[in-house]
C-alpha cells in the first residue's frame, strides 16, 4: 500500500555532529541579533538623517550578502539554487545591517560631540501601558518625546529622561550632536 523506499521510510538526513553545532550557532547568532535590535531600537530615533542610515546599511548589506552568498554557493551547480543562496544571504544581511551600522556608528565614535543650539518646542511624557492606567494606579513614565528645531528642521527625539524639564517653548537649549564613525550624525540626550 505505501512505498517506504529503500531506506525503510526514513527521510531524515544523516547529519554530522559539526552540522548540528553549525546550525545551533547560526540560530544563536540570529536570536542574539534580534535581542540586540530590541535594545538598539530606541537609538534609531536619535539618528538625525535616518534615510542615510538605511541607504548606507542597504549598500553594505548587499555587499556582505553577495560576498557570503558567493562563499556558500561555490559548490552548487544549479543556477536557481545559487540564486536562492545569494538572495537568502542578501536579505538577511540587509535586515540586520542597520543594527550593526548603528551600533558601530555610535560605539566606535571617539570624537568629541558638537554642542548645538536648538530651539526647544515641547516635551511630553509617555507611558508604555498598552491599555492605559487604572484609576488610582501609579503612572509609570516610560520616556519622553522631545521636539526641538535645529537648522529649521524639526527633530522629534525620544529619551528615558527629560533634560529640558524646566525649559519653556522657544528657549534655546543645547544638545550634543555626534558625528559617528560613518559620519551618520546622532543626538545624545543622556548628558542633559
Amino acid at each position: 500500500m505505501f512505498d517506504i523506499g529503500p531506506y525503510g521510510g526514513s527521510n531524515r538526513a544523516n547529519l554530522k555532529k559539526s552540522d548540528y553545532v553549525k546550525g545551533i550557532s547560526a540560530v544563536t547568532v540570529i536570536f542574539s541579533l534580534i535581542v540586540l535590535y530590541v535594545f538598539e531600537f530606541k537609538h534609531f530615533s536619535l539618528v538625525l538623517e535616518p534615510k542615510w542610515l538605511l541607504l548606507f546599511s542597504a549598500g553594505f548589506g548587499v555587499m556582505l550578502g553577495v560576498t557570503v552568498g558567493n562563499k556558500f554557493s561555490k559548490d552548487v551547480n544549479e543556477t536557481f539554487e545559487r540564486f536562492r543562496i545569494y538572495m537568502i544571504f542578501i536579505v538577511i544581511s540587509i535586515f540586520f545591517m542597520p543594527l550593526l551600522i548603528n551600533l558601530a556608528n555610535r560605539h566606535l565614535d571617539f570624537r568629541t560631540p558638537e554642542m548645538r543650539d536648538v530651539s526647544f518646542e515641547n516635551s511630553e511624557a509617555y507611558i508604555s501601558e498598552k491599555y492605559g492606567v487604572l484609576k488610582g494606579e501609579e503612572v509609570k513614565i516610560a520616556g519622553y518625546k522631545i521636539v526641538v528645531v535645529m537648522d529649521q528642521n524639526v527633530l522629534q527625539l525620544k529619551s528615558k529622561h527629560n533634560p529640558f524639564a524646566k525649559n519653556q517653548r522657544g528657549d534655546i537649549v543645547q544638545i550634543a550632536v555626534h558625528h559617528g564613525l560613518f559620519g551618520l550624525k546622532y543626538v545624545d540626550l543622556s548628558g542633559g
